[in-house]
């Protein structure tokens, strides 16, 4: 059960915590403040469109000659139309800000794609062009919120301006935003209050507000100016490159490291661990018992991040393979060497990728469904990650992607593998 809760967090950490922290805290994939050297600020407004409030806030735009950007909900562009054809046709910016503002740490890859996606359908139905930039609900991400943005630069903020709260008042949201605007903030408003935490009538003050705000800015000789003046075109997608930094820092934080073969890289990250399943024999008369110290084996994501990005998937399993049998001999190096090598008994991994994994030595054992469906949830996603068709892959052959215990003992590795 340890093991299990230890999988559970670690899922956790790599779907939910760790995408949120890189972007609100670390700020890695996510703007939240323009050059300090231009004197620009970018006004943004959440959770429209709103049939009552986003016209008179526009009027208020139109008559301040000011530019700003709208992220809205696709269930409410998809009831006002009219009020994004406006929103376009008066030049300001329209970004996604998912389709009913869910939390997206209780979406699933299937929730979050429908959720991100549907969006930009209906924005680019409406306006005829897909939305360049996405703000996150509540500023949070999952996993799959950079897997399914196609080329969406997510947006955050310089700070937060509360006006969304019940305690809010004129003058609070106007002390606050005057007294820490400057070059290259991002100005975070609300034009609706029918989202879950928002106060009653909340975007009246931002209405009241607003002409005063607008004002001082340019006193200051600020220009509220259009996001994409911020942001360039985005090239490449960045879910590769976040997914590399998260996994690689929480395996870390779990104590498996790197395994190199001199001074070249291998394919497998490796850690001591006792062993926690039920006991089983192997074919050489190894018995495998709880609480036996095992070598825990992962495989390195990154680089067959690098493969999936060359070769069809259907390669990937014997690509694998090739390099499982090229690298096994380093594991074998490692354990001999290791001061604690009469006590490891096994070699042990987790994995949906094991076709031919008993011509290469490893016995194979079915898991418990609880841990065999959190293995099978993660390896999934990981396939999505290592490969641009990984996720058509999950859902036409996600029957037969069975994660399973790979097992081989020390004796049947040294025997094979130790040169």
């Amino acid at each position: 059960m340890n093991l299990v809760f230890e999988i559970l967090i670690y899922f956790l950490f790599v779907y939910a915590f760790m995408p949120t922290i890189l972007a609100r805290i670390f700020h890695i994939g996510a703007f939240f403040q323009g050059s300090q050297n231009e004197n620009k600020v970018f006004l943004t407004f959440d959770d429209g469109p709103d049939s009552f409030y986003t016209p008179r806030i526009l009027d208020i735009l139109k008559e301040t000659q000011t530019k700003a950007c709208f992220f809205v909900l696709g269930k409410k562009a998809r009831a006002h139309p009219e009020i994004l054809k406006r929103i376009q046709a008066e030049g300001h910016e329209i970004g996604s800000h998912g389709y009913g503002h869910q939390f997206p740490w209780f979406l699933g890859p299937l929730g979050t794609k429908k959720d991100l996606m549907e969006t930009s359908s209906i924005i680019t139905k409406i306006t005829g062009k897909p939305p360049r930039f996405y703000r996150p609900p509540w500023g949070i991400l999952n996993l799959f919120s950079w897997f399914f943005l196609k080329g969406q630069q997510v947006v955050l903020w310089s700070f937060m301006s509360w006006d969304w709260t019940r305690r809010t008042t004129i003058s609070s949201i106007t002390d606050r935003v005057l007294s820490r605007v400057k070059n290259g903030s991002v100005l975070i408003f609300h034009d609706s209050d029918k989202t879950p935490g928002s106060a009653p009538k909340s975007p009246e003050v931002v209405i009241k507000i607003l002409p005063a705000i607008i004002q001082e800015i340019k006193k200051r000789g600020l220009q509220a100016a259009a996001l994409s003046e911020l942001i360039p075109e985005k090239k490449k997608k960045l879910s590769y490159a976040l997914f590399e930094k998260w996994d690689h820092t929480v395996l870390r934080l779990m104590g498996v490291k790197d395994l190199p073969d001199k001074d070249r890289p291998t394919v497998f990250r490796i850690a001591l661990r006792k062993f926690g399943g039920k006991q089983l024999p192997l074919p050489d008369g190894t018995i495998l018992k709880k609480g036996d110290l095992v070598v825990d084996l992962h495989l390195n994501n990154s680089f067959f991040k690098q493969f999936g990005e060359k070769n069809e998937i259907s390669m990937l399993g014997l690509l694998a393979k090739q390099k499982i049998l090229q690298d096994l001999p380093a594991v074998a190096g490692w354990i001999a060497a290791n001061p604690r090598r009469d006590e490891i008994k096994a070699i042990t991994g987790l994995t949906i990728i094991h076709r031919g994994s008993q011509q290469v030595g490893f016995q194979t054992f079915d898991l418990p469904p609880l841990r065999s469906f959190l293995i099978r949830l993660y390896e999934s996603m990981l396939l999505v990650m290592l490969h641009p068709a990984g996720y058509r892959r999950i859902t036409r052959h996600r029957k037969k992607l069975i994660p399973k215990l790979l097992v081989m003992s020390k004796k049947e590795l040294f025997s094979k593998y130790l040169i």
